[in-house]
């Protein structure tokens, strides 16, 4: 009997069949080197789903990551342009094969360098096993009372934006929020994150091993949190990279045998991405109707051959590849940024109107090359992690940045494993992040998770704490009161 993770490799190793046997690059080496990223991503997933026994769901989405925006979608992009009389991409960026080729060396030295650290000291945090429940009953009165405190401010939220709310339902994707980019921020990274915090809230007090006697109350105050997240976090207020990662906490707390083993998440991902989204595309942008398919499905195969499973990859969604070679010209005009540009990330919560000499972001950056030396018309574009690290310290950059990102991914392995919930659910919010923070750019993706850790484990963890020290300090005044 076949087991799941050869049947999941093999699908693996069946869309990579079909992407590079209609790869069409003019120059041998692009398709040479191509080979060489797919060899050294296989080489992590056969590690990751056969031998590595550790759960890592930050592995699963930093391979399926790689495959899709450094592999898939650039492959896709080259073989579209191929044979074209202006050989340029969708952002206006030519085809340069010089850029090609040095923008998949870096991607080669970065991803080998993040393995060999990868095995080197991921030791230090996969030692725990992962707790489903409180290691601790203490404080777990407390939890009631601020799930109640917290559904009150998820109320008050809405109320106090519900004409942001609303300008945010029929504004088009195209057109910028009426809000300033600090007030957006705070609004829908954190604030309206407040309900998502609440059901982790609710759901601790519900696990916990101490009597609730209005137990019912919390089954309501958790359908009420549901409620307000869906109000502010739909399909149609909240962009995909917010979806998938709260998609996920939800899964871990309420089916976590859905997402508890490194291929499951791997799978589910690699699946929705790479096979749900172009089948889907097949189906919505094929130019037959439903009537000529069912008298004559071999029009699906017609379809196929004009490009209709890979046209979705040539888009702006996918362009963190083609923006590695707009930063690779970039430094070689300007030079190395030597870590100044990253302080717009590292400091993203210092707003611009205060610190009026702050660095432009690096997307900003990329966008403004391709208008100003292409004329582009958009701006607001992105630049991968790689890109970041060529950006501020060339190849030497490289090799740091693989090792920070081996560390980051340690430090939310070790939350994983511990007994706090709240930790817990940040780590698995940022499993999922990673998959932005790596296609970038790094203002946003540093702004994104900021927003989110404050929602998820600071304000919670803060209030938890203050609560129950009230509690515990009447609770005190009380006995005493009553010895006296």
């Amino acid at each position: 009997m076949i087991k799941w993770r050869d049947l999941f490799f093999m699908v693996y190793l069946l869309v990579s069949l079909f992407h590079f046997w209609n790869f069409s690059p003019e120059n041998v080496y692009i398709y040479a080197f191509f080979g060489l990223n797919f060899i050294v991503i296989s080489t992590i997933m056969v590690y990751h789903i056969y031998i590595e026994k550790a759960y890592s769901p930050f592995l699963s989405t930093f391979l399926v990551f790689n495959y899709l925006f450094f592999l898939v979608a650039p492959m896709s992009q080259i073989t579209e342009i191929v044979g074209t009389e202006q050989l340029t991409f969708l952002n206006k960026f030519p085809l340069q094969e010089n850029l090609i080729l040095k923008t998949l060396v870096l991607i080669l030295i970065f991803n080998i360098s993040f393995f060999v650290f990868y095995l080197k000291f991921k030791t230090l945090a996969f030692k725990r096993a992962i707790s489903y429940k409180n290691s601790s009953k203490k404080g777990s009165g407390s939890l009631p009372v601020l799930a109640l405190l917290w559904l009150s401010v998820g109320f008050i939220i809405i109320l106090t934006n519900f004409d942001f709310i609303i300008s945010e339902f029929n504004r088009p994707s195209w057109q910028s929020p009426d809000a300033s980019v600090v007030e957006g921020l705070i609004k829908t990274k954190i604030l309206f994150v407040i309900p998502l915090s609440g059901i982790i809230i609710t759901t601790k007090a519900l696990r916990s091993s101490l009597n609730i006697s209005n137990q019912w109350l919390m089954y309501i105050t958790l359908f009420l949190f549901f409620v307000q997240l869906f109000i502010l976090k739909n399909p149609l207020l909240a962009k995909r990279h917010e979806l998938g990662p709260i998609f996920f906490v939800l899964l871990f707390l309420f089916v976590p045998r859905l997402i508890n083993t490194n291929l499951k998440v791997c799978g589910m991902i690699f699946i929705a991405m790479l096979v749900g989204f172009p089948l889907a595309q097949l189906l919505t942008h094929v130019n037959y109707g439903a009537q000529e398919l069912f008298s004559d499905p071999s029009l699906l195969l017609v379809a196929i051959e004009n490009g209709v499973l890979t046209n979705g990859y040539y888009s702006l969604n996918y362009d963190a590849f083609l923006n590695i070679g707009v930063i690779i010209n970039h430094v070689a005009d300007t030079g190395l940024s030597y870590g100044y540009q990253m302080l717009s990330g590292i400091l993203f919560f210092i707003p611009r109107f205060i610190w009026q000499s702050k660095p432009t972001s690096s997307g900003t950056i990329v966008g403004e090359t391709l208008k100003n030396e292409y004329g582009f018309n958009f701006t607001n574009v992105s630049n991968p992690f790689v890109s970041e690290a060529y950006h501020n310290f060339g190849y030497f950059g490289i090799i740091i940045f693989s090792i920070i990102l081996v560390f980051v991914i340690i430090l939310f392995v070790d939350w994983l494993r511990s007994a706090n919930l709240f930790k817990q659910c940040t780590a698995i919010y940022f499993s999922l992040h990673l998959i932005m923070f790596l296609r970038g750019d790094f203002t946003n993706g540093m702004a994104y998770m900021g927003g989110a850790m404050i929602s998820l484990y600071i304000l919670p963890s803060l209030a938890h704490t203050l609560l129950k020290t009230l509690m515990f300090s009447n609770k005190n005044q009380r006995t005493a009161d009553g010895i006296e």
